[in-house]
């Protein structure tokens, strides 16, 4: 069932914290989608996302569902300049349209910013989300090997992949 017409994608604000935050705990205790696992600092988390709510520097965009958040993405400056994002969506709603809708609002963002491309890391076995991400002109770059160590001891790569964005 396809229920993007009940979800609303926007900036994240201050009382999206604790949403957000207990999806990033849900998905990390899955073990298998971001590089997170379950004992995170879950404080430092916080005051991270609530400084960058705050500052307006950065991009936290929310997929909302009446009051529960069922998608983030989140986009941040690094190193000379790239941009990097991860985002996350809850198991329930997977496959529903809400990454889509998260990355879509990513790009507009990036674009109207003037960001030249956004880049990101994603596990080769996410071939769910490496397939949103090539549909959306995303290209593979490089892989990086044997990175991170789980905690379970696996070493698992990671696909780096970009996609330029263009002003108009």
């Amino acid at each position: 069932m396809d229920r993007r017409s009940t979800i609303a994608i926007r900036p994240a604000r201050g009382k999206d914290i604790d949403g957000v935050l207990a999806l990033f705990e849900a998905v990390a205790a899955e073990g298998r989608w971001i590089g997170t696992e379950p004992g995170f600092d879950k404080d430092r988390y916080r005051r991270s996302w609530e400084e960058r709510i705050a500052s307006g520097s950065d991009a936290l965009i929310v997929a909302a569902d009446a009051d529960d958040i069922v998608g983030a993405i989140d986009l941040r400056e690094g190193e000379r300049g790239l941009w990097s994002f991860g985002m996350l969506v809850a198991p329930e709603r997977r496959r529903q349209g809400v990454g889509t809708a998260l990355l879509d609002a990513a790009i507009v963002w990036a674009r109207k910013r003037g960001v030249r491309a956004l880049t990101l890391g994603v596990f080769p076995h996410n071939e769910a989300a490496i397939r949103l991400y090539e549909n959306n002109e995303f290209v593979r770059t490089e892989v990086v090997e044997r990175s991170p160590r789980r905690q379970n001891g696996e070493i698992w790569d990671i696909v780096i992949m970009e996609r330029r964005i263009e002003t108009r």
